[in-house]
């Protein structure tokens, strides 16, 4: 009787142990999050921007990637010194067909309040979408822009975009066709991704519908 009412004590132990354990939080996107992953971004398929002069540049789909990452503090001597949260993510890489070079749309998942939410990484907080447009090397470049940021209207080739983030990209230097390097402004449209962008020259380059 003695040997049941032990064993009956440290299950009860090892039960009530494992239910203390914690989980570190991993943000995941919604069902409204997933309208805005560009689903019509399909490998292979070719995006053609237009400018006022009848000049055109043509980005090709490349890898799409969906997966999960762990945020991390860079630490010394090229490590690590600290690890989050998880956060899922949508990475689409461009190639662009006149320069062979690629840059890549980003899309995460990621706390609003970053700090706090490092404070606690076993706590969910209120999260939101970010974007990223990354280049890849030789001209490496980081544009990131916030979903919840007021949005605009524009109406192109007839199209109208309703959902417009106007993304200033501080480019104070020419580089002819360096993907989109030469971009002063960015159009992207939350639900349809890229449509637009006005270049150092003052070419002003749309989305060709077709």
């Amino acid at each position: 009787m003695k040997k049941l009412k032990l064993a009956l004590i440290l299950a009860a132990i090892i039960l009530l142990s494992g239910g203390c354990k914690k989980e570190i939080v991993t943000y995941r996107f919604t069902e409204e999050d997933k309208l805005k992953l560009l689903p019509h971004y399909i490998e292979g398929k070719i995006f053609t921007f237009v400018n006022e002069n009848g000049e055109t540049r043509k980005f090709k789909i490349g890898e799409i990637k969906q997966d999960f990452r762990r945020e991390f503090d860079f630490g010394g001597l090229g490590g690590y010194n600290q690890s989050y949260f998880f956060h899922e993510y949508k990475r689409i890489k461009l190639l662009d067909l006149k320069t062979n070079n690629t840059f890549l749309i980003q899309i995460w998942k990621y706390p609003i309040e970053i700090n706090i939410a490092k404070e606690n990484i076993y706590k969910e907080y209120s999260a939101h979408l970010i974007g990223k447009i990354t280049s890849d090397l030789p001209y490496y470049f980081t544009i990131e822009f916030n979903y919840d940021n007021s949005k605009e209207i524009m109406n192109i080739n007839e199209v109208i975009y309703n959902n417009v983030l106007s993304i200033e990209t501080n480019c104070d230097f020419p580089n002819e066709g360096g993907m989109l390097i030469d971009a002063v402004k960015i159009y992207f449209d939350e639900y349809q991704g890229l449509i637009g962008f006005d270049d150092y020259y003052g070419k002003q380059w749309r989305l060709e519908n077709k």
